[in-house]
Parts: structure tokens; sequence; C-alpha cells
């Protein structure tokens, strides 16, 4: 998945939100 190493640079779910146009809310989702 390609958030992994966007999580090991220390992005929070809602700057990987903002690169990938998708809301906090999905990628926290998509996370746990």
């Amino acid at each position: 998945m390609i958030t992994t190493p966007l999580i090991v640079e220390g992005l929070t779910n809602k700057e990987i939100a903002n690169r990938f146009c998708l809301s906090e809310g999905t990628v926290k989702n998509r996370l746990y």
C-alpha cells in the first residue's frame, strides 16, 4: 500500500489525505 511510506515519513492522516485528494476519514479507514 502506498500510504505506508508516508506514515514512516511522519505524515498525519490529514497530510496523506491531501496528497491523494481523499478525506481524512478515508485514510483512517484504510489504515485501521
